[in-house]
């Protein structure tokens, strides 16, 4: 409860073992720092696009491929019939041979032709590697089609899309046949370069969806912002460029490698990747800056939603979930949430937009890894949400006006709360959805709390709340180059791209190698930061000199330690002062001769106190420990300050030890003061002969935890809760 003051106690963990012990348990706590709120300017819906497209027709007799498309013709009218209640709107692209069947059924399609072109705005074109050679003849010149190929790939689809058009629109007239054969995607030309060629060429607006999908594998949704590609990547903006970028996700309701990525588009995914979209443009309403253009799709071809298909269902209920939680609300400002849209009228927003925003970006990621710097949305909204799924709506707070929308992680199987109240603030009571105590991100300025679970402050910036346990408190990413420690896997980094880093034996603990090739080159790592909190700084350094720079937020460094040319291990200790939650510590080593080597390398929070409960260190040197008074050799661990960090060869973590039996149950123990009612995860790499992982929360009494150590030949992972 609030006010009352914490439960602590005691917790004495016993280590003992016949060769090897590594345990590492580590939670860490954050303050918050309240953003300023500005008042709230026009911005425009998110714009809702559906691509419905007929792919190449399976290779089966001419009269199977005839009913085959009268299913698909079939499955079109469905579309319409059940969208257009709802507002919804679909952008229809084709391969040449199901318009070569539209053309032969025209009684009866050419009404439902004209019904998506009014819809949506476009009877666009879409192939693959397939060619017309005669009535119903369409082989595959293949993916490695020369450029005349596709060039032939292109004429046909297109010549059969437009004499369709024209009979929809009752016109031969070219201009007036273009500006409804509006899109373009497809497979050919099979290289990038030579398609954005052909693109201007032929003088399509719109690209369709597709090619920036895999943006996907970095941030774990789709880009959120039309915008002009460059030639040289799908997510790189060139303003200069012709043609407009809408981008979209695959077939609703998949989940698999599409575009050479894998995505998750199943439908609790969607919905949350929705709602993290819906969360950027909340923010960027109450936001100084202009507004932008905004927009979220997805595509299905005719053959995914005959009856009975799973597509089929998963289209009603995303379309149905949209329509009853955000298309036609409206924000206290009186900007609407969410609309409709053909990617045509999302174009035509966007050409609106540019005019009165020249110069100005509206997308732009240069690169082909994760890298935070260039993450142009809410970076807390990401990374809190990026492994989760949506639930539902709850009105449980609405009393209180207050709108929340239920999570799970896919980690854990915990619950996640998004909050927000548009008007003032309010405290909620959200003890019947989590345990004691919560962790809660504010999405905008990405600050953490770790508070009561029934004092949650809920005001105009959407938090999103988890419980507080099992927090991770260092991300190892450096733009591909580190990765994050995982418990079972026997190195702590693998080599990436050309960053050399090697796990040093001897010293326990986070190690790198780097061999500078420029001035100041290294490499770096991320994590958040107790903000004001003067930080411990630990390490050994052996090697060519180099610095250890620390970044808060924006450079240049707020600290930099430097490291000399030291023959053999030297240890090195100072501190550093977080201003800021998110911190880039960068490794360099100066061009030289030799190698620059860090390992064991810790950062602590001093003035630790039981009062806390949520920084796990140790509260002392470790002690010999033996139930019949045994001891243990003088060399079996050594100590770095007051934290016991002992080296066991081939392998790096927090805390660990290396035993060797004097007396029957002998070991080493150490006390770490914990929350009483909470969670904890305990994980142990062990290697060598058996042994035993105690956890005693009373003195004298029985172990609450026990984990059996076997005779093991090589690092195996144990972790009990």
């Amino acid at each position: 409860m609030a006010g009352q003051r914490k439960e602590q106690m005691r917790t004495k963990i016993l280590c003992f073992a016949l060769m090897g012990l590594l345990a590492s348990v580590t939670v860490l706590s954050f303050t918050d720092v309240k953003p300023s709120i500005s008042q709230s300017h026009y911005e425009p819906p998110i714009m809702i696009t559906y691509d419905l497209h007929a792919d190449p027709f399976p290779q089966i007799p001419l009269d199977q491929r005839r009913n085959v498309y009268y299913q698909w013709r079939d499955n079109a009218q469905w579309l319409l019939d059940f969208l257009e209640p709802y507002g919804g709107k679909v952008t229809f692209l084709s391969v040449g041979e199901f318009m070569e069947f539209v053309l032969e059924d025209e009684a009866n399609t050419i009404p439902i032709m004209k019904r998506l072109y009014e819809n949506g705005g476009s009877l666009g074109t879409h192939s693959h590697t397939e060619h017309y050679v005669g009535p119903h003849n369409w082989p595959s010149f293949g993916y490695n089609a020369t450029e005349e190929q596709s060039r032939r790939n292109w004429d046909d689809a297109i010549g059969f899309v437009n004499d369709v058009v024209a009979k929809v629109i009752g016109t031969n007239d070219t201009n007036a046949i273009a500006a409804v054969n509006n899109i373009r995607g497809g497979h050919l030309p099979n290289n990038r370069a030579d398609f954005y060629k052909f693109m201007i060429e032929y003088g399509f607006p719109i690209q369709e969806g597709g090619a920036g999908e895999p943006w996907y594998q970095y941030f774990g949704h789709y880009i959120f912002n039309p915008f002009r590609p460059a030639i040289d990547s799908p997510w790189k903006e060139n303003l200069s460029t012709p043609f407009v970028y809408v981008p979209s996700g695959p077939v609703i309701g998949t989940k698999g490698v599409h575009a050479g990525a894998y995505q998750d588009f199943s439908l609790p995914n969607a919905k949350k990747m929705f709602l993290m979209l819906y969360l950027n443009w909340r923010y960027h309403e109450t936001s100084p800056d202009d507004y932008r253009i905004w927009t979220f799709g997805w595509a299905s071809h005719n053959s995914d939603i005959s009856p009975n298909s799973q597509t089929r269902k998963d289209v009603e209920e995303f379309v149905k979930w949209l329509n009853e939680t955000f298309v036609s609300k409206r924000s206290t400002s009186g900007n609407i949430f969410a609309k409709w849209a053909g990617r045509k009228e999302v174009y035509g927003a966007y050409l609106d937009w540019e005019s009165t925003h020249s110069g100005m970006s509206s997308f732009y990621y240069p690169l082909y890894v994760k890298d935070y710097n260039y993450y142009p949305y809410l970076k807390a909204v990401q990374q809190t949400l990026e492994k989760a799924y949506y639930t539902s709506e709850t009105t449980a707070y609405n009393g209180q006006g207050v709108k929340a929308h239920k999570l799970v992680s896919t980690v854990n199987g915990q619950p996640i709360l998004v909050l927000w109240k548009d008007d003032g603030t309010t405290t909620v009571d959200l003890s019947s959805e989590f345990g004691r105590k919560v962790k809660v991100t504010h999405s905008i300025s990405g600050n953490v709390d770790i508070i009561e679970s029934n004092t949650v402050q809920v005001g105009n910036e959407a938090i999103i709340v988890e419980e507080a346990g099992d927090l991770t408190p260092i991300e190892w990413f450096a733009n591909g180059k580190m990765e994050k420690w995982t418990a079972g896997i026997p190195r702590l980094f693998r080599l990436v791209n050309n960053a050399k880093v090697a796990q040093i034996t001897g010293i326990s603990g986070y190690g790198v190698e780097i061999e500078g090739t420029a001035p100041h080159s290294g490499i770096e790592q991320e994590f958040e930061a107790l903000v004001g909190v003067t930080y411990n700084v630990s390490f050994y350094h052996k090697g060519g000199s180099g610095t250890i720079d620390f970044i808060a937020g924006v450079p240049p460094p707020s600290k930099v330690i430097t490291v000399k040319n030291d023959p053999v291990w030297t240890f090195y200790t100072d501190t550093w002062q977080a201003t800021n939650r998110t911190v880039r510590v960068i490794f360099t080593d100066d061009v030289d001769t030799q190698k620059s080597h860090f390992d064991n390398i810790s950062f602590t929070t001093p003035g630790f106190s039981e009062g806390n409960g949520y920084n796990l260190v140790l509260s002392g040197d470790m002690e010999w420990w033996g139930r019949d008074g045994g001891g243990l050799p003088a060399d079996a661990w050594h100590t770095v300050g007051t934290v016991n960090v002992s080296s066991s060869a081939g392998y790096s973590g927090f805390y660990s030890a290396k035993l060797e039996s004097t007396a029957p149950d002998s070991g080493i123990y150490s006390n770490l003061a914990i929350t009483k009612g909470k969670n904890y995860t305990v994980s142990v790499v062990h290697k060598g002969g058996a042994g035993y992982l105690y956890i005693l929360t009373a003195v004298g009494g029985l172990p609450v935890v026990s984990i059996r150590l076997n005779s093991d030949a090589d690092w195996t992972h144990y972790s009990d809760r």
